[in-house]
């Protein structure tokens, strides 16, 4: 008897596995963020919009009649209540050494908050490209240096990016950027920390390949160094992590920083010294 029982019992279990089971999780309910980046030469402009799904396909929803609120040093500077598109553009440059707050209302959703400061500028002390061209992975590389002295009482952060200047077409197109240093990843930009040589003068050499100078009008190569407050370092490594595992189905999830109070959105701030050489 039971050696005719248990396919039976086999047929109903593998039956059953067939039955489509949809579980409703309920959207998430949408939260306020904002995102502002400090820059001394920036006005200090304000994104803010309402948090969609992460399967939403039509991106962020722009708040334009939000009340902002912008303090420097704990004292409030300006207040905005429309932003085009948005966008709440202040007149007011950040200085470099103070400490900045904003505050965003809007209609029934939680009112939100994020403090960051400005860093200062970081002289670079010298910055050179090699003329001599050498072969790599069958292309014409050339070598790249940039020297810098870092500040040694406190942990610093930093960018470094490199592009060339079109003549022509009046734009800057970024170059992708190589080092044999363990401490960088390969990209069109290296962000990094001092662990390794706080308060010491560094040199930080890297590569890229030769221009082609018959179809790219190069008026002159750009490097910048952007010296960065922890917030935007964390966020730029973070966000780099997220999107070099985009659209990997056996990646880990990556969780972007944010330091805004509903955890959506970013504010941050950047000193960006810039050196031009003409090749």
């Amino acid at each position: 008897m039971m050696r005719y029982l248990l396919p039976f019992i086999l047929l109903i279990f593998i039956s059953a596995c067939d039955r489509q089971v949809i579980i409703d999780l309920g959207t998430p309910p949408h939260r306020l963020a904002l995102s502002c980046t400090l820059d001394a030469d920036s006005f200090i402009t304000v994104f803010v919009n309402k948090s969609v799904s992460s399967l939403d396909k039509y991106g962020p929803i722009a708040v334009t009649h939000a009340h902002v609120y912008l303090y420097e040093d704990d004292i409030l500077l300006d207040t905005m209540n429309h932003g085009y598109a948005g966008y709440y553009k202040f007149n007011i440059k950040p200085q470099a050494g103070k400490s900045y707050s904003i505050g965003c209302v809007y209609e029934q959703f939680d009112s939100i908050y994020a403090h960051t400061s400005l860093p200062y500028p970081i002289a670079i002390i010298e910055a050179r490209m090699d003329t001599n061209a050498f072969m790599s992975e069958n292309q014409e590389k050339v070598n790249l240096k940039i020297t810098f002295s870092d500040p040694g009482y406190e942990s610093n952060y930093y960018l470094i990016k490199l592009f060339y200047r079109d003549s022509v077409n009046d734009y800057n197109y970024d170059e992708h950027i190589t080092s044999s240093d363990p401490l960088f990843d390969e990209g069109d930009f290296l962000a990094f920390d001092d662990l390794t040589f706080n308060g010491k003068t560094r040199t930080i050499s890297f590569t890229m390949s030769k221009p082609d100078f018959q179809f790219q009008q190069v008026n002159h190569f750009v490097f910048e160094l952007h010296h960065l407050n922890y917030d935007a370092y964390r966020f730029v490594r973070t966000f780099e992590h997220y999107m070099n595992n985009y659209d990997n189905p056996f990646s880990e999830p990556v969780q972007v920083f944010s330091n805004v109070s509903s955890k959506m959105g970013q504010f941050s701030g950047r000193a960006v010294t810039v050196k031009s050489l003409t090749p």
